[in-house]
């Protein structure tokens, strides 16, 4: 990776979130986002200007991790969840102002605040179709 454009990208991410405060603290959900676009989350993690947060509804600490670290992904703190309310408390307790995730299930929980971004991937999105995959839980017909 060319470093003239990780520094121009960063000063880029920095310009755009130059707050009052600090930039937002950044979280990422490990199956169907990071392994969806490994080449883009490692450098967005490398050129945030916050903490990064992993945050996999797993339970195999060991195997998160060798998985993450084989992704060259940068982050503060590893971080398994049992359930999609446990991934929204996760973020409000870690203060995170941007979040990636895969499931529209687990997006609905988080607090207002919080950017969210949708990663979409076959298992919510039907390439042929070219629609979004949602239940009538997540998903509003307007």
């Amino acid at each position: 990776m060319n470093r003239d454009l990780i520094k121009e990208a960063t000063d880029i991410v920095i310009d755009v979130m130059t707050v009052p405060t600090q930039p937002p603290r950044l979280g990422l959900d490990l199956d169907g986002t990071i392994t969806e676009a490994p080449e883009f989350f490692k450098m967005l993690s490398e050129i945030w200007p916050n903490y990064v947060y992993v945050i996999t509804y797993r339970s195999d600490y060991e195997k998160a991790k060798k998985d993450v670290d084989s992704y060259g992904i940068n982050y503060e703190e590893l971080i398994l969840v049992d359930s999609f309310e446990k991934k929204a408390e996760v973020i409000v307790e870690k203060e995170i102002g941007v979040y990636f995730d895969d499931q529209p299930e687990m997006l609905k929980n988080i607090t207002k605040g919080v950017q969210v971004m949708l990663v979409r991937n076959e298992g919510n999105f039907d390439f042929r179709d070219k629609r979004w995959v949602m239940s009538n839980i997540t998903g509003k017909i307007v």
